[in-house]
């Protein structure tokens, strides 16, 4: 499983877009706590505890707020 970190704009990581399965990825913050889910399948991004927080891959946007 590949990890891609996610820099803020001073080039700090502040989390992690991780590949999974099937194209499925999930989000972390820096310290790998999770934070959601995209799933292609179905186009939807998913918070933590699997409810559906938008259409399309919005893991960096939870990772964004999560600071």
């Amino acid at each position: 499983m590949a990890r891609t970190p996610i820099l803020n704009e001073n080039r700090i990581v502040i989390g992690y877009i991780e590949e999974q399965g099937g194209g499925k990825q999930k989000a972390l913050n820096r310290n790998a706590m999770l934070l959601g889910y995209y799933d292609p399948s179905t186009n939807s991004t998913l918070n933590a505890n699997r409810m559906k927080v938008g259409t399309g891959n919005q893991l960096s946007a939870l990772i964004e707020r999560a600071q």
